[in-house]
């Protein structure tokens, strides 16, 4: 058996069309895989997936956020180390952009959750991933609507069916807790209408001050 990590990531721009980065983001899904698999076979099917997932409107994702990269790459479950050297990556050029077609500008550090586990409580197999500043007005009870959250999910539904569904069964999408040392199949997803905030993530955006003196 094996286990393959697909990243991707890319930047939160100040703009809708010029590529003017603020801030980074990156996710990230872990698979179990049949002994031997080569990571590389998929990567260009892996990045198609990824693309459509992130540039499909029911995903939610502003176009201020870009798709930069995409990298799918094998790692040893023992020392939680990466396998693959050279690093599979994909640099999607030009990068795409989110679709939604609603919404304000949210805060930067705005998200939504895609939770997955395996049905129980177990802490050994829940996990998920951040979706970066969604297109989707927050209603005055500080909620996104439920209508877009149900999208959302199936969204992450078809990504993650896709991802199952390559190589004849050579990959499977599981929750690998490092802490526990164990891989667990992922057979439940679930999206939260409440807003994340996932400031502790930002590496990028610099913060400027406003300043008065007191007399």
């Amino acid at each position: 058996m094996g286990l393959a990590v697909l990243q991707f990531g890319g930047a939160i721009n100040s703009d809708l069309l010029i590529p003017t980065p603020v801030e980074e983001w990156s996710a990230s899904l872990s698979a179990f895989t049949s002994a031997g698999y080569v990571p590389a076979t998929h990567l260009a099917a892996v990045t198609t997936l990824v693309r459509q997932w992130f540039t499909r409107p029911t995903t939610g994702i502003h176009g201020s956020v870009s798709l930069d990269w995409v990298k799918w790459n094998a790692f040893d479950v023992a020392t939680s180390k990466q396998i693959t050297d050279p690093t599979n990556e994909v640099t999607v050029f030009p990068a795409e952009r989110g679709q939604a077609s609603g919404g304000a500008f949210l805060p930067i550090s705005t998200a939504y959750r895609v939770s997955m586990d395996d049905g129980t409580r177990s802490k050994r197999s829940r996990g998920g991933f951040f979706v970066p500043r969604p297109g989707i007005s927050v209603k005055t009870d500080g909620r996104f609507p439920s209508a877009a959250m149900q999208d959302a999910v199936a969204s992450a539904k078809l990504l993650v069916s896709s991802l199952n569904g390559l190589g004849a069964s050579d990959v499977t999408v599981v929750i690998w807790s490092r802490k526990y040392d164990a891989m667990t199949g992922v057979s439940r997803i679930r999206v939260g209408d409440v807003p994340d905030n996932i400031s502790r993530r930002r590496n990028a955006l610099a913060e400027a001050y406003s300043v008065v003196s007191i007399p």
